[in-house]
């Protein structure tokens, strides 16, 4: 098994997120964190700028609220200003007991299925924290899926 910190699992997921979609533009749905998310974008294009609606769902408020304001406070506008922001803005969400209730509970499915011959990755299960307790509980429902279908789930939740 691969025994990354989750620092370095966040760390990853996020910058998989921030280099695998498209730019676009999504409308106001007047949130705060999708307003937030909205200035980010007109200053800095970025995948988060996809779907501002479904990104201040996903993710928590204390990770938004530092991501976007260190994108509208980056020197310069690049995929890795939204790299480096994330990094930082991940160290601004905590780990909270469900995420360590989740993570020993994805550990073990994971195991579970190895036995069984089906794989997925153990970042699935390290990199819960950025999360909002919405979507955590969605990774949650798909621990409790069949071997068979975890590794979809998953994949969907931390895409």
């Amino acid at each position: 098994m691969n025994r990354s910190s989750p620092a370095v699992v966040v760390t990853f997921l996020i910058g998989a997120i921030l280099v695998t979609d498209a730019c676009g533009s999504s409308e106001s749905t007047g949130s705060t964190s999708a307003g937030a998310c909205q200035r980010a974008c007109t200053r800095c294009g970025g995948d988060f700028c996809v779907d501002c609606a479904g990104t201040s769902d996903r993710y928590r408020d204390d990770y938004e609220t530092v991501l976007y304001s260190c994108v509208n406070e980056a020197d310069g506008c690049s995929a890795a200003a939204w790299s480096a922001c994330s990094v930082q803005a991940a160290a601004g969400a905590p780990r909270r007991a469900a995420d360590d209730a989740y993570r020993g509970a994805c550990l073990t499915k994971r195991s579970d299925c190895e036995s069984q011959g089906i794989n997925f990755a153990d970042d699935y299960c390290l990199g819960s924290s950025f999360l909002s307790e919405a979507w955590l509980q969605r990774a949650n429902d798909c621990i409790a899926k069949s071997c068979a279908d975890v590794s979809t789930c998953l994949r969907d939740i931390f895409r």
